[in-house]
């Protein structure tokens, strides 16, 4: 996109993060399904495949590559100063050329045919889909892409967006809305609708405490997450301290402080004042707008609401429900099993009761279930309720 653009407009240079010396593989997708489909019908055994395409480039080659297909002809710069990652990240696919396959879909052929796919050839609206496997609510993070006539385009480029179409879009860049929604519909991380001035009870170092969502928190909020967690939701984000310019930050400050907190929002955030007494006409009303304000209705039912705070608290992108390995063990069977467990460095056997259950959730890296990675991170905003709702919908998973 950042060449398309260059190309296009007549920008340059493009900037490119890094000396442009790290080396990668690039496998088209059509072959990895391809090679996931000759591998059921051929390979059975337990040991590992890697499917990859044993060649490298490095990430000068590539961006000097895309250059030529989009049509760019101005200058690359490559930023030194950002990171440059794993300096080289090739597979040995030698198991998976003895097997009968190897890809057939070369990088420039695949850069090309992307290229065109990318490129509209008519005005319209273009579904466009997530690439990344990252976690839970996968399915839900579509958008569209809509092309528009180039003079249409170019009267729109002339009038500055206003501030609002700026923070989205800004939200949307930095990857915000994959874990915010703006419509108060729940998601893994807090929903952005009325949040300029809300109070939010957040766990600070341990301790419960209760903050308002203003500028300063909100600004916290992104350069430190972990710093006061919300409570009901996990401690999953990361520090996008050095990831954001200034500029941005400001954008999206801005448009969340908005008296709407977001496009989307339901009711200005207003400080609390105490309840007056009511009168036979003011109750109705009065009940009428508690609803507006108020979060969705949790479930009732222990078996539901468990469900639900699995989901929310994304729990299912790591553990299945249907004994698949994933990066944590499954659900299925969990509950009652015995369990074989590191902890302090010793081997040792415990029972999946309702005080595993808590500990396994509050202080996850003190008894690592063995065969799988220390990789969850605690949550402490989950109550004692809350995780036994969680373990009778487990129950319901034989």
């Amino acid at each position: 996109r950042k060449f398309d653009s260059a190309a296009r407009c007549g920008e340059t240079p493009v900037v490119v993060w890094g000396t442009g010396t790290p080396r990668r593989e690039f496998l088209h997708v059509d072959d990895l399904a391809d090679a996931l489909i000759h591998l059921m019908q051929h390979y059975d055994s337990e040991e590992p495949v890697n499917v990859g395409v044993g060649k490298d480039i490095s990430i000068r080659e590539l961006a000097e590559l895309i250059g030529r297909i989009v049509g760019y002809t101005g200058e690359i710069v490559f930023d030194s100063s950002k990171p440059d990652g794993t300096p080289r990240k090739l597979l040995d696919v030698s198991r998976l050329k003895a097997l009968g396959w190897q890809a057939r879909i070369g990088l420039e052929d695949g850069l090309r045919g992307t290229y065109a796919w990318f490129v509209a050839e008519e005005p319209g609206s273009y579904d466009l889909f997530c690439a990344e496997d990252c976690g839970v609510a996968h399915s839900a993070m579509i958008t569209t892409v809509e092309a528009i006539p180039a003079a249409e385009f170019a009267a729109w480029l002339e009038d500055k967006p206003v501030a609002a179409d700026i923070g989205k879009a800004l939200l949307q860049k930095h990857g915000c809305l994959g874990c915010h929604s703006l419509d108060g519909t729940p998601s893994v991380g807090p929903t952005f609708q009325g949040i300029s001035g809300r109070q939010v009870s957040v766990i600070t170092n341990g301790e419960s405490q209760t903050l308002t969502t203003d500028r300063a928190y909100l600004e916290k909020a992104i350069l430190e997450p972990n710093a006061d967690i919300v409570e009901g939701f996990p401690p999953a984000m990361p520090s996008y301290a050095g990831r954001i310019p200034a500029e941005d930050m400001t954008g999206i400050l801005d448009y969340l402080m908005d008296s709407k907190g977001g496009e989307a929002a339901a009711e200005p955030a207003t400080e609390e004042k105490p309840a007056a007494q009511p009168t036979p006409e003011s109750e109705p009303e009065k009940e009428e707008a508690d609803k507006k304000v108020e979060t969705p209705t949790a479930p009732t039912d222990p078996v539901e609401r468990g469900k639900t705070l699995a989901s929310q608290n994304g729990c299912l992108g790591c553990h299945s429900t249907d004994g698949t390995r994933k990066v944590g063990p499954s659900f299925k069977g969990l509950i009652g099993s015995e369990r074989s467990v590191t902890k302090d460095g010793q081997s040792i056997k415990v029972q999946a009761d309702t005080d595993y259950l808590i500990r396994a959730i509050r202080e996850p890296g003190a008894e690592v279930t063995e065969g799988y990675p220390p990789a969850m991170p605690p949550y402490p905003g989950l109550s004692d309720d809350d995780i036994k709702a969680m373990q009778s919908w487990m129950e319901t998973l034989k």
